[in-house]
């Protein structure tokens, strides 16, 4: 029996050290006795791409008992599922002695969050040690369209050497940060601290941009609250003069103070917009003088909802002329997604962007750009104003995704990049997208790194909702990507959901090859010639099982690849080659004879593209026929619904009535048939066709069967045959099962000649 099992496993996580002692222990032996290191960690334990962690544990023995020890090793999600367990290993710890041991747990590891639990049992109880790892999408560019709050302007908050190759591996193309005043203006002068000029060298030599905000206030002047008398403003404008002129050919995009709707003046009133427009001329004016090149931003005002009237001052009081772009922070925590229609609609992040451009628009700067320098979502839930983790990650891809679907921003800043504190209840330390402690990633870094590496670079093309599909309101936003695939961002708002949470739509292959990929009424239509990839959150990939997608409050990218065919002949081989839109799809072939009668099949075969998408099949044809050739390169992964745990699937080979084991047991003239029983009925499999097919050495086709499935009382039986007439070059058998557009249910079996099979 050759059993096929098709699974599915994706990226990588992390490592965290927690001690526990789940039994009191004996004598001196204890946890205490007991360390557990990662060996080469990277930074924050986070694997882009893959991998998986080793660990160091060592114990000290000081007891004159020599102990007996079972240790095993747990590794689980982040749900608390356990995914792999391992063998107990037994060893003698000897009295007043040390030793250590290597745990491994190297796998295919999907992209997520994982802990690993090392158990030491004995005599003296139960010792365990925790650690976390996790494995996230790994990004080859990085987007110049979503960045990161970080906090290295502030000395020893967030440390640039633990930080750069996470910020890189994310894929973030921006930072924003600070230099403060008080710290460049100091009694002798004007001077940048060490450990500012340190972060600003190492983000451009990593190629991340900076947009660097000048601020805030300064002792020295109005009393230390905002810059409105006539010497602070001239201080305050030479002092952005000097930094736009230090960091020339380094940072040449500056943000003109934080917030200023929430300060007051020495008096004790509230800053006005009209004094904040007298600040901006006098810092925009400075920085030009320094660096022309350079773009100024202004405003970096709350939300709209406070700020509204705030932005109409200042822009009456001339704001206007001495800007590149508005910024502002569309927060809005409030224990509901930011976009979901009818709660707070005035902090709808939409919303949010549409009140600053009517005031934009009214006084004449219909073309002023818009940057939103800070949102964020803390993953608190105090009072219920917060979300989880996982509540997080939705809601900042979300939110980033809704700012992309106005062509008028042109970047959005996550606040904030490193949690403040530990505190797990205090809303402001739980910002962070990763942990305080060993920058371990929240859900929230893997699901923003899987945005920018998916769409990071693609063209937003539109946005709707649809209220019609299964009762719901489903968010969908189009972008194109830069090898012409469609990219779709969906989700469902369960704002008004009672017991209907997700959407289904279903997958169709247009019948023609058109140049158009689009969703409408709940239906994906995908380029007929393309492959269609389905992504969850996180990057791993979905099995679309039947051809249909279920959406819910995690947003889902569809993929609709394009891919060209290429066709050449020479010496009467035919070569069928082309590009799949990714790496390691399914890619099937069925050629032809046009006037050839029954089957008419000139070759048949199935494979997967390489590393680089790239197929080819060759074979032989003759001059004087037509052929029809029909190629199937990826439409959709490799469904799920045979060997994924839920299914069992067997494949028997015969030749005229005894088991097959060897292809050498094959005689000329023989009958090979290859079984298949799929043993879990399912209406499915109706329209699926089972392939038989012999080569030759040379990959020539010999022969090749076709069969329809079978009912018994276990469930669908396929049998197709073949028939050998001649075996001097009989050198593969292989099985395949394709559904009525050539997608292929699984890898096809293969058996080869001086194989046992399996």
């Amino acid at each position: 029996m050759k059993k096929l099992s098709i699974f599915f496993m994706i990226l990588t996580v992390f490592a965290t050290v927690l001690f526990c002692t789940a039994a009191s222990a004996a004598g001196g032996f204890t946890a205490a006795n007991v360390t557990m290191s990662e060996q080469n960690a990277p930074d924050g334990s986070i694997y882009f791409g893959g991998g998986a962690p080793s660990y160091r544990i060592r114990m000290q023995n000081t007891d004159y008992t020599a102990y007996d020890i079972d240790m095993t090793y747990t590794v689980s999600d982040n749900g608390g599922n356990t995914i792999m367990t391992s063998r107990s290993e037994r060893f003698t710890l000897n009295a007043k002695t040390n030793t250590s041991k290597t745990v491994n747990v190297q796998g295919e590891y999907g992209n997520g969050i994982y802990k690993v639990t090392v158990s030491l049992k004995g005599s003296f109880g139960t010792i365990e040690k925790t650690d976390t790892f996790s494995v996230v999408s790994e990004n080859s560019a990085l987007s110049d369209f979503i960045g990161l709050s970080t906090h290295f302007g502030k000395a020893g908050r967030e440390q640039i050497d633990e930080s750069d190759g996470i910020l890189t591996g994310g894929g973030f193309g921006w930072v924003r940060d600070e230099i403060y005043w008080n710290e460049v203006e100091t009694g002798t002068g004007f001077s940048v601290p060490h450990f500012a000029e340190e972060y600003v060298d190492v983000l451009t030599q990593n190629g991340i941009k900076i947009l660097l905000t000048l601020g805030l206030t300064h002792p020295s002047y109005d009393g230390g609250n905002f810059p409105s008398s006539e010497r602070a403003v001239a201080a305050y404008a030479e002092y952005c003069g000097f930094i736009a002129e230090y960091f020339n050919g380094k940072i040449d995009t500056f943000e003109i103070f934080n917030e200023p709707d929430l300060y007051y003046n020495s008096d004790g009133s509230e800053v006005t917009g009209g004094q904040y427009a007298k600040l901006l001329k006098a810092a925009y004016e400075a920085i030009k003088e320094a660096q022309p090149g350079a773009t100024v931003i202004a405003g970096a005002l709350t939300e709209m909802i406070g700020s509204e009237q705030f932005l109409k001052d200042m822009l009456s009081a001339g704001a206007g002329d001495y800007m590149d772009a508005l910024s502002f922070h569309p927060y809005a925590n409030t224990s509901r997604y930011i976009d979901e229609w009818t709660i707070n609609t005035n902090r709808n992040i939409l919303q949010n962007i549409q009140i600053a451009e009517r005031a934009l628009d009214a006084a004449g700067l219909n073309d002023l750009p818009i940057w939103l320098t800070e949102f964020g979502s803390t993953s608190n839930n105090e009072n219920g104003y917060g979300y989880t983790e996982e509540q997080q990650a939705v809601n900042l891809v979300r939110a980033s995704v809704l700012a992309r679907t106005n062509t008028r921003v042109k970047r959005t800043f996550i606040y904030n990049f490193k949690e403040k504190g530990a505190s797990e209840t205090e809303r402001e330390d739980n910002f962070g997208i990763v942990e305080y402690s060993g920058m371990k990633a929240k859900p929230a870094f893997l699901a923003l790194s899987n945005m920018n590496k998916l769409i990071g670079a693609a063209e937003f093309e539109r946005f709707e909702t649809d209220p019609q599909i299964a009762a719901r309101t489903l968010s969908t936003a189009g972008f194109e990507g830069g090898g012409g695939e469609k990219i779709f961002v969906l989700w469902a708002n369960t704002a008004n959901a009672e017991n209907n949470k997700t959407a289904e739509l279903k997958i169709e292959y247009d019948k023609e090859d058109n140049e158009q990929a689009e969703i409408k009424d709940g239906v994906i239509h995908s380029y007929r010639s393309g492959a269609v990839s389905v992504y969850d959150i996180y990057g791993n990939e979905i099995n679309a099982a039947g051809g249909v997608v279920t959406v819910g409050e995690e947003p889902v990218y569809i993929v609709c690849g394009k891919s060209s065919i290429n066709i050449s002949e020479n010496n009467n081989k035919l070569t069928v080659s082309g590009r799949c839109a990714h790496a390691d799809e399914s890619v099937t072939i069925l050629v032809r004879k046009e006037n050839e009668p029954g089957l008419g099949i000139a070759f048949v075969d199935q494979t997967r593209s390489d590393e680089t998408g790239k197929f080819s099949f060759v074979f032989d044809i003759d001059d004087d026929d037509i052929y029809n050739i029909y190629v199937y390169n990826g439409a959709v992964k490799l469904g799920d619904y045979f060997g994924s745990g839920n299914y069992e699937f067997e494949i028997d080979y015969t030749v005229n009535g005894k088991e097959l084991t060897d292809i050498s047991q094959v005689k000329a003239g023989d009958t090979v048939k290859m079984k298949v029983t799929a043993k879990t009925p399912n209406a499915m499999y109706e329209n699926l066709t089972a392939i038989a097919a012999a080569y030759k050495t040379n990959g020539e086709l010999i022969s090749v069967g076709m069969a329809r499935p079978l009912w018994d009382d276990v469930g669908a039986v396929f049998t197709a045959s073949v028939k050998i007439q001649d075996t001097e070059d009989l050198n593969t058998l292989k099985f395949m099962l394709w559904n009525e557009d050539m997608q292929p249910e699984f890898d096809a079996a293969v058996l080869e000649k001086g194989e046992d099979k399996k």
